[in-house]
Parts: C-alpha cells; sequence; structure tokens
C-alpha cells in the first residue's frame, strides 16, 4: 500500500509522523513524503538518518500550496490501498494493519476512518491529551449508509486517520480554487457510501499554536454556504433533517447558520426554512446580515461569483451511488473484526 506524508517546515512533528508510520505492525508500505518547503532541508536529513529505503523523498521545486500537495496524493496508482498522514499528526502501530483487515472484510467499503485522540500543543513541545474526535462509547464498528447532517457543511471522516481503495471517483483531484478548510468535505462528496468509522483510536490529531490557514470571515461563511447549497440541491432532505442540521450549528462553527441561511435564500426555499426554524433563530440571524451589510454582501458574491468549486459539488452527486434518504437513517453498527 501507499502512505502520502505531506510536510511544511515541521521537522519535529514530521519525526514523530515518519517514527509511528516505521512502527506499523503492517510492514509492506511504501511513503511519498511530500515537502513542500524547497529550501528546507531537513527533511532530507531526518530521511538520510532514518535510511528506510521504504521512505521516498519529493522536494517540490516550488511552494506548492496546501491543495496542490493534496492533490498529488490522489492520483492514480496500482497500489490496493493508500492512505495520507499529515506531519502533525501520527498514528499507533496497529493502525495500518486494523484498518486494511476492516476494507478487506467489507468490499463494499471504499473509504474507512478511526477515532482519533486530540492532543493541544503547549510551550516547548509539551502536547496534553484533549479528548477525542468521536466518542468512545459505542458499537466499535459504525457505518454511515446515508447522509448525515454533519456532512451538509462539514466531513465525517478524518483525512489523517483514513484508508481508501486506491481507485474510484474520490480519486480526484480538487478543484485549484478549493480553500484549505473546505478540501475533507469537498472530498466527501466523492466518497460513496457506506463509509465507517472505527471507533478505537487509532491515530492522534495535532492542534498546533500555529496553522497556516488565514481564509477571510466571507470566504468562511461563503464556503460553507456553498457547500450547504450543494447539499440541499442534491439530497432529497426532509424538514425533520434541515432542522437536525440546522441545530447541529455548534458543532460546525459559529457562522454556520448564516451559511443554511443564505443557501436557502439563493436556492429559493426560504419558506421551507421558516417552517422548521424557531423565529426568534432566524430574527438573530437577520439582525446579524443587518449589522454586517458589506459582509452579507460579500458572502452572498462569493457563492454567487464561484463556478469552478460549484460544479466540481455538482458533478459529485452523479458519482455517489447510494440513494439519499430523506433523513438521517440509522446507521449500521457491528462488532469490530
Amino acid at each position: 500500500m501507499r502512505v502520502y506524508l505531506v510536510t511544511y517546515r515541521r521537522p519535529l512533528m514530521l519525526r514523530r509522523a515518519l517514527k509511528s508510520l516505521c512502527e506499523q505492525r503492517f510492514a509492506d508500505w511504501i511513503c511519498e513524503l511530500h515537502n513542500d518547503a524547497p529550501d528546507d532541508d531537513s527533511c532530507r536529513q531526518l530521511v538520510d538518518e532514518i535510511g528506510d529505503p521504504r521512505i521516498v523523498l519529493f522536494d517540490h521545486p516550488t511552494n506548492f500550496g496546501a491543495v496542490e500537495t493534496f492533490n498529488l496524493c490522489w492520483k492514480p496508482i496500482p497500489n490496493e490501498f493508500m492512505s495520507i498522514l499529515e506531519d502533525d499528526n501520527w498514528w499507533e502501530p496497529d493502525f495500518l494493519e486494523t484498518m486494511i483487515g476492516i476494507l478487506e472484510a467489507h468490499p463494499e467499503v471504499d473509504v474507512a476512518w478511526s477515532n482519533m485522540v486530540r492532543w493541544q500543543e503547549g510551550p516547548n513541545n509539551q502536547w496534553t491529551p484533549d479528548g477525542t474526535i468521536w466518542s468512545k462509547s459505542g458499537p466499535p464498528l459504525e457505518f454511515f449508509d446515508v447522509l448525515q447532517p454533519r456532512q451538509m457543511m462539514e466531513a465525517l471522516h478524518s483525512q489523517g486517520a483514513m484508508l481508501v481503495r486506491a481507485n474510484g471517483p474520490h480519486m480526484t483531484r480538487h478543484p485549484d480554487a478549493t480553500p484549505d478548510f473546505m478540501m475533507d468535505a469537498v472530498k466527501e462528496r466523492y466518497m460513496r457510501r457506506p463509509l465507517v468509522l472505527h471507533r478505537r483510536p487509532l491515530a492522534n490529531f495535532a492542534l498546533t499554536l500555529t496553522t497556516g490557514r488565514n481564509e477571510t470571515l466571507v470566504e468562511k461563511v461563503g464556503g460553507q454556504a456553498l457547500l450547504a447549497k450543494d447539499f440541499l440541491a442534491t439530497s432529497n432532505v426532509s424538514p425533520a433533517f434541515l432542522r437536525r442540521a440546522w441545530e447541529h450549528d455548534w458543532l460546525t462553527g459559529r457562522y454556520a447558520r448564516r451559511a443554511i441561511i443564505v443557501a436557502s435564500l439563493l436556492l429559493g426555499r426560504a419558506l421551507t426554512l421558516v417552517r422548521v426554524v424557531w423565529g426568534h433563530e432566524l430574527l438573530m440571524c437577520a439582525l446579524w446580515f443587518l449589522r454586517h451589510p458589506l459582509l452579507t454582501l460579500g458572502v452572498f458574491k462569493y457563492v454567487r461569483n464561484d463556478k469552478q468549486i460549484s460544479a466540481f459539488l455538482a458533478a459529485a452527486a452523479g458519482e455517489r451511488d447510494v440513494p439519499t434518504a430523506s433523513t438521517a437513517g440509522p446507521m449500521r453498527a457491528q462488532a469490530a473484526e
């Protein structure tokens, strides 16, 4: 199988990620290490120090940026499986062994991912655990057969803890204009269901003190509105489903409800939203729009002027080979393999 490891000026974190890869109990892998800082020689020094022939370093000729770098991970390859390990994440020793076993046992599944432990970075490279992304209680394997409210503006899967079959519609490039924060959600629109979560934390997610993301508020709200607009346009969601998505706001960000309103207005579905949302909630959002007229105008312009991402998302609907559901139906669960 093939592992893509992407890095940009994080030598200490990269060392930790590579160590976790080299300690995997499943050893039949090859790693493409993509260094997006061509003037940083620490990657080559580390690879030479480790001396593992399975790790192949690719120094980018220029700084590609996040979207182009991750697009290198979604090219056709002869391997059966692939995974992406970001430099600020790391895996438990049985991650690959367990996830490969899940996909081998379930040929109907293209994408599986494990739960992750969150770690908060502190001064002097100190790390403190901060819970897990998913609750550890519940079925060991959870199959997501139908659309979930969270997917209106977020991804269910975690890119740094996933294993995918190296074929199918999900092996496609993101549009060049995709903002960093939208990449996982946009990619998931091309992933065929069922998606499978392994609830045991087999990977670790770093909450770093600094981030390379620098989107504006217009881009943030506009990007969420793009995702919501495509979701509502291509999925036969019921009023009950829409209400659950609205209530999911605190998991998707403080501006998510504004994005749902923008999407509903652009689709001509404002009355549907009025029927399922409490009046005082809509009033609070309306007052926010009135207090920020330039921002509101910018969000609507952002969504209306976008062509590339909208076309990409619309095409994804045709690739999903499982009918959408009018509500979030029950999820299959079973014991771990």
